[in-house]
């Protein structure tokens, strides 16, 4: 029973917080006490980690919890606000000084945490403040790759217009426009296109989940049909592979819907 009230108390106290927060504009002077001692975060994150749960602008939830469980003592007080949304506290703390590109938790640092929350108002500040655009990480290689993905088109717009290199790789992830096409991210992908974002192995992302439209978007910018993969695939192979279904077979080409056929009827 206590170890259940804790996890309540840790996963809902920050979500009370913001409400407070938002109506009047300003941070809480408790919820600033109590970020301020890094005992208190590193409980309130070992009972619940706000990372575990990636929300998106747009309603989505992307759990990450097949990543490696992260110290709770290693958790800034900057991070852990920027991940629950507590955006007054955060640039309260950041009047004081805090560091701006600590590395913890699951998604790196507060200015990537921001991005992925949509939190436009504290994204800006922490890049007025410094905070590294590209600074890299495992999860999500830079701050655009994130909301390339699970954002929404107007922080994916700001971090280009601050400086975000649009072409960045990760092993991981890919570039920010791989990371859209493979997330279905329509406005985001066809944004990335218009600002310049090599189409790399966009196609292939979009193949391989089976995003139709983003499918037509790469091709009528000009994508290769027969681009090779470091797996040596072509996107119709990812598509035969994910057995998407005959009308995305059809926008690879047509001999994949003829290979299709054979495939499906193994």
């Amino acid at each position: 029973m206590e170890e259940y009230l804790a996890y309540y108390a840790a996963r809902y106290w920050a979500e009370h917080a913001k409400v407070v927060e938002l109506s009047q504009k300003a941070p809480t002077p408790v919820v600033v006490d109590f970020l301020s001692l890094q005992e208190t975060v590193s409980l309130s994150y070992l009972y619940y980690a706000p990372d575990d749960d990636i929300h998106s602008p747009l309603g989505t939830t992307q759990r990450v919890e097949s990543y490696p469980p992260a110290d709770p003592r290693r958790i800034s007080a900057l991070y852990y606000a920027a991940c629950t949304g507590l955006v007054y506290s955060a640039m309260q703390m950041l009047r004081r000084g805090a560091a701006l590109n600590t590395s913890c938790g699951k998604l790196g640092t507060a200015l990537r945490a921001a991005a992925l929350n949509g939190e436009m108002m504290l994204v800006e500040q922490l890049l007025e403040d410094g905070a590294p655009i590209d600074a890299q990480f495992e999860l999500f290689s830079t701050a655009l790759q994130a909301p390339a993905g699970l954002g929404d088109e107007s922080m994916v717009r700001l971090l280009l217009e601050r400086g975000a290199a649009i072409d960045a790789r990760s092993e991981l992830c890919g570039t920010a426009l791989e990371v859209a096409s493979g997330e279905g991210r329509w406005a985001n992908a066809r944004l990335l296109l218009e600002m310049g974002a090599e189409i790399g192995y966009a196609l292939h992302a979009a193949a391989r989940s089976g995003h139709r439209d983003i499918i037509r978007l790469l091709l009528d910018k000009g994508a290769k049909l027969d681009m090779r993969d470091d797996y040596r695939f072509t996107p119709l192979r990812w598509a035969e592979i994910k057995r998407q279904p005959m009308e995305i077979l059809g926008l690879l080409g047509h001999q994949g819907v003829q290979k299709a056929t054979s495939l499906y009827n193994l």
